[in-house]
C-alpha cells in the first residue's frame, strides 16, 4: 500500500489544469520506481475523453515498457535513458523517469512534445508529495 501527505482529489487538483494548458494532452500516469517494479500511483484522464476512449488509452504493460526500453538501450550500450517518446498512430507516448517516479503522459499526435518535456518535471513536483511504502514483501 502507498500512503500520501496529499489526498487524491488535491493531487488532481493540481494538475488537471495541465489539460487545458496542453491541448492535445489525454492522460497523465505517475508511477513508482521502488525495487523495479513500476507501481501506479496516480492515473488522471482529460476530463472531455469518454470512458471507452480512458480505457483505450491504459494498458497495464505500458508502466513496464520504460524499464525494458531501457534495458535495451544499455544492452546496445547507448548508456541510460531519462526520456523515451513513442509515436503511434493516433497518440504520442513521453516516459519520463526522475528519482522516484515513472511520468507517463499519452498525448494526441500533434502535441507539442517539448510542451510535454517541460511538464514532466512539474508532475514529479506535485507527485513528489505522495509518500511511498514499499510493499513487494505483501505482494
Amino acid at each position: 500500500m502507498s500512503s500520501s501527505t496529499m489526498t487524491s482529489s488535491s493531487l488532481q487538483a493540481n494538475l488537471n489544469p495541465l489539460f487545458e494548458r496542453l491541448e492535445g494532452l489525454q492522460m497523465i500516469l505517475v508511477t513508482s520506481k521502488m525495487s523495479g517494479s513500476a507501481k501506479p500511483l496516480l492515473k488522471l484522464y482529460n476530463k472531455r475523453l469518454d470512458t471507452s476512449t480512458k480505457d483505450s488509452l491504459f494498458n497495464n504493460s505500458l508502466c513496464s515498457t520504460f524499464a525494458s526500453e531501457n534495458d535495451e538501450a544499455k544492452r546496445l550500450n547507448i548508456g541510460a535513458n531519462k526520456t523515451i517518446i513513442s509515436f503511434f498512430d493516433k497518440h504520442i507516448i513521453l516516459q519520463s523517469a526522475s528519482q522516484k517516479f515513472l511520468t507517463t503522459f499519452i498525448a494526441k499526435n500533434g502535441t507539442n512534445i517539448q510542451l510535454l518535456l517541460d511538464l514532466a518535471p512539474q508532475v514529479a513536483q506535485v507527485a513528489s508529495s505522495i509518500k511511498i511504502k514499499d510493499t513487494d514483501a505483501d505482494e
